[in-house]
C-alpha cells in the first residue's frame, strides 16, 4: 500500500512539470542607456492636400436607434414608396456660407526607418530582431501668428510579414511496472501497470500585432505617440490630416456663376445668377513668412545583444536606447507666395484706381470685389461681347436681379474699357 502512494504521487508531480508557456516575460533582461552611439532611425515627412471625396449620404434610418427605426418606419408606413422614404438621408442644414481661406488643411505622412548597415560596436550589428518599441512624433509650428486647430483621419500603415507560426510540442510519460508474486489459487507471476502520457501543443501567430496610438494637439504643438507590442517594430508610415489656423477678418466676394455655356455662346444676364459670398481672408503681415512645422521624434529603441537567432523575445537579453530624432529642414505647409494669395482680393475699380464698381439689388449694395483677377478677366469679357442696347445691364430674375453702378450710376458700355481688377488685402492692426 505504501508503494503504491509513491507511485501516484510521482505521476502527479512529472505532469505538473510539462507545458511551460511559451511567452512569459518581455526578455530575459535589459540594461537601459540614457542615449544610442549614434542615430538609430531616420525620419522623413511629406505633406499633400487632402483629397475632397464627398462622403456619401446615410439612409435617415440608420442614424437612429432601435426605438428610433421603429417610430420613423410607423410614421412613413402610408407612403407611397415607403422602402424609398427609407432609404433617404435626413436634409442637412444649411451651412453659413463662409469661404474660410484662414483654415489650412493638409495630409501629412511622417515615416519611420531603422538605419541600415549599422553597427553598434564590433561584431554586433543591428538585426530583424531589433525594433523601434515607442516612437513620439512631434509637429511644431515655426512661427506664434498661426496655429494649430485641429486634426482627425490619425492612421499608421506598416507593412505585413507573414512570419507563418512558431510551434512548440511537448510531451511527459511516466509508467511503473510492479511484479508482484501471486498465491493462492493462482500460480505463476504477473504485472499490475499504472502509467501517464501528457501531450501539449502550442501554437503563436507571428501576423497578429497590437499597437497603441495616441495624441495630444496644442495650438504650438502635435505629439502622436505609439506603443509597439511584443514583435511589433514601428519602422512604418503615420498619415494624419492637420488643420492649421490663421487670424483674418471678412470680406464679401462676387461669384457669378457660368458667363458662356459650353460652346462659348453668351449667356443672357436674366440667366445669370450673381451671390455674394462672405469670405474670410488671412491679414497681411510684414512678418508672415512661410506656415511651417519643425518635425522631430523621441524614440526608445529595443536593441538585442543576446537571444536573436530566434524570434521569441523571451529568451533576449536587451539593451534599450532612448533617441531624439529631428528632420533637417522644417515641412512647409504653405509658402509666402502662395500665403500672399491666399491674403488678397481683387477690386473691380477705374484706370486710377478711385472710382469703384458696386453690385446693388433693391436693398443692397457691394463693392465688386473677385477671388481672383481670372474671374474678373471673365466678366469683362462678357461685358465686352455683349450689344449696346442691353446696357444697363439686369442680371438675374425677381428678387435675384442685380445691378452694376459706377459713379453714382448704373454702367454703360463705354465704362468696361476703363475698368480694371486692383489688389486689396486687410492689414491686422
Amino acid at each position: 500500500m505504501k508503494r503504491s502512494i509513491v507511485i501516484l504521487s510521482l505521476i502527479f508531480i512529472l505532469s505538473g512539470c510539462v507545458g511551460n508557456q511559451l511567452v512569459t516575460h518581455r526578455f530575459k533582461s535589459v540594461v537601459w542607456n540614457t542615449s544610442p552611439p549614434k542615430e538609430l532611425i531616420s525620419l522623413h515627412v511629406i505633406a499633400f492636400d487632402p483629397p475632397s471625396t464627398a462622403t456619401p449620404a446615410e439612409p435617415a434610418i440608420l442614424s437612429l436607434s432601435d426605438r428610433g427605426q421603429a417610430s420613423y418606419i410607423d410614421a412613413v408606413k402610408n407612403s407611397s414608396d415607403l422602402l424609398q422614404m427609407i432609404a433617404k438621408p435626413f436634409p442637412k442644414k444649411k451651412a453659413n456660407g463662409l469661404d474660410d481661406r484662414t483654415k489650412i488643411k493638409k495630409s501629412i505622412v511622417l515615416s519611420v526607418m531603422k538605419t541600415d548597415a549599422l553597427l553598434f560596436t564590433d561584431g554586433d550589428p543591428i538585426t530583424e530582431a531589433d525594433r523601434i518599441a515607442k516612437i513620439e512624433l512631434r509637429l511644431t509650428r515655426g512661427d506664434t501668428w498661426y496655429r494649430l486647430q485641429s486634426w482627425d483621419k490619425l492612421g499608421t500603415v506598416y507593412g505585413v510579414i507573414d512570419l507563418g507560426k512558431v510551434m512548440r510540442e511537448s510531451s511527459g510519460s511516466f509508467n511503473a511496472k510492479l511484479s508482484p508474486t501471486l498465491s493462492g489459487t493462482i500460480v505463476g507471476a504477473g504485472e499490475i501497470g499504472a502509467g501517464k502520457n501528457t501531450k501539449i501543443n502550442e501554437e503563436l501567430m507571428l501576423k497578429a500585432r497590437h499597437i497603441d496610438v495616441s495624441g495630444t494637439l496644442t495650438p504650438a504643438e502635435g505629439i502622436i505617440i505609439q506603443h509597439g507590442g511584443i514583435g511589433r517594430d514601428l519602422e512604418g508610415n503615420v498619415s494624419v490630416v492637420l488643420s492649421v489656423k490663421i487670424d483674418g477678418s471678412n470680406v464679401n466676394l462676387v461669384k457669378m456663376g457660368q458667363l458662356f455655356d459650353d460652346n462659348g455662346t453668351l449667356q443672357k444676364p436674366e440667366d445669370i445668377t450673381p451671390k455674394i459670398i462672405k469670405t474670410r481672408i488671412p491679414y497681411r503681415l510684414d512678418r508672415a513668412k512661410d506656415v511651417k512645422l519643425d518635425v522631430s521624434a523621441d524614440y526608445i529603441f529595443r536593441h538585442v545583444t543576446k537571444g536573436k537567432e530566434s524570434i521569441i523575445e523571451g529568451d533576449d537579453v536587451v539593451t534599450l536606447y532612448k533617441g531624439t530624432v529631428t528632420k533637417q529642414e522644417s515641412l512647409v505647409l504653405l509658402t509666402e507666395a502662395e500665403y500672399i494669395q491666399l491674403s488678397e482680393y481683387y477690386l473691380i475699380k477705374d484706370i486710377n484706381g478711385k472710382e469703384p464698381v458696386h453690385i446693388s439689388s433693391v436693398s443692397k449694395k457691394y463693392n465688386l470685389a473677385f477671388a481672383s483677377r481670372d474671374e474678373w478677366n471673365e466678366l469683362k469679357k462678357w461685358l465686352s461681347k455683349i450689344d449696346k442696347k442691353q446696357f444697363p445691364i439686369s442680371m438675374g430674375k425677381g428678387a435675384n436681379s442685380w445691378v452694376l453702378t459706377y459713379k453714382g450710376r448704373q454702367l454703360e458700355k463705354e465704362d468696361v474699357s476703363n475698368l480694371g481688377a486692383y489688389p486689396e488685402f486687410r492689414v491686422k492692426k
